[in-house]
Formats: structure tokens, sequence, C-alpha cells
């Protein structure tokens, strides 16, 4: 995340190159949140009117925002144990638990990394970014 006087935001890298996410921009797309079940008791509630209302008041506003987007949210922890030990709000995970994927952890799957590091590669590449040290990206064998 990044922290500046305009307010708080990510860059990710998207289609044409990076991009620069603003909380104030929830119209349409797809926003992704990472390590879902370790967002705070606070940000639950918040999050939960958003998906609710679909409305937010973005920070130093005095009016509501429509937000149409799709919320994709990922997470290494298991929210149903969180639910039944009360860390995790379950009129939330209902919401948020429309369609579940389950992938077993990168350790478990190691012939995906070759395939996975080349798919990197190739793509850092069309973005001008190359392995360090070298004049084109690496070449891996399987």
């Amino acid at each position: 995340m990044i922290s500046t006087k305009r307010g708080i935001g990510a860059l990710e890298m998207g289609a044409r190159g990076p991009v620069r996410f603003v909380p104030g921009r929830l119209r349409g797309g797809t926003l992704f949140l990472d390590e879902f079940g370790d967002i705070s008791p606070a940000l639950q509630v918040r999050l939960l009117r958003v998906l609710e209302e679909h409305a937010y008041l973005p920070l130093g506003a005095s009016k509501s925002v429509k937000a149409d987007v799709r919320i994709v949210a990922a997470t290494h922890k298991d929210l149903e144990q969180l639910v039944e030990e009360g860390a995790f709000r379950k009129d939330l995970y209902y919401r948020i638990n429309v369609v579940k994927l389950t992938l077993p952890r990168l350790a478990a799957r190691k012939e995906d990394i070759p395939l996975l590091a080349e798919h990197f590669i190739a793509r850092f590449k069309r973005f001008g970014l190359v392995p360090p040290g070298t004049g084109q990206p690496a070449k891996l064998t399987h």
C-alpha cells in the first residue's frame, strides 16, 4: 500500500503497465483483497456495510459514493474456523463466500514453479523489465 497526501492506494501491473488504484474510484471492475482473513473487526464492519449498501463514505467526504465493483478476496487462513472462533464476522463470510476456490500451496505443486517463473519473466519483459545482470529474460529449463 502507498500512503500519499492524496490518500492511500496501491500500484499494480495492469494490462498496459503500472496502474495506481485510488479508493475514491470504485466504479466497475474488480477489487482484489489479499490476506482477507487478517482484516480487523472494524474493517470487517465497514466492508460489510459497503457490500450491503453498495456505497461508501470516502475519508473527509460528506457524501456517500456508489461502489460498483466485483470483489475477489484471498487468504491463507481457514475463514470457517475463524468464524467459529468469533474472530471473523459470520455475515461477512457468507457475503464474500459466493464462489470458493481452494488451491494447494505452491510447495505442493513444485512442477508449476518453472511455468510460473517463465510467465512472470515474459510479463516483466513486456513492460521493459528484465532480470538483474542480464540483457534479456532468463530461460528456464523444465
